[in-house]
């Protein structure tokens, strides 16, 4: 249970205080590729693999940023949603990931295993 839904639920205190309750459920497959403006089925299933269906998404995590392409794909994963882009200087200390490595090793810029 996320901690917003603990505080709201039940006999919680701040229940009584709450003036709406809205469940936002994530986007399917379909709506998700709608929501995103992605028209290529296979970019959209690679979407909809790393965010999911939340629409929240789209604004908080990258920022109105999306793959204008597949070739555009990993780029788009290591400059948005990848720990590089979040915390680049410890995420790339770590992994060795970022925008150089994007053209060496497809997938996320890292090395294969």
């Amino acid at each position: 249970m996320s901690v917003m839904g603990g505080l709201l639920s039940g006999r919680a205190p701040l229940r009584v205080r709450a003036g709406l309750e809205l469940l936002v459920h994530p986007f399917g497959y379909r709506d998700a590729a709608r929501f995103w403006e992605i028209s290529d089925p296979r970019l959209a299933v690679l979407v909809h693999a790393v965010v999911g269906g939340t629409p929240a998404y789209r604004r908080e995590l990258v920022r109105e940023d999306t793959p204008a392409t597949l070739a555009d794909f990993d780029a788009w994963v290591i400059r948005t949603v990848s720990l590089c882009a979040r915390r680049p200087q410890a995420a790339c200390a770590l992994f060795g990931c970022g925008p150089a490595s994007a053209s060496r090793y497809p997938y996320g810029g890292l090395p294969p295993r």
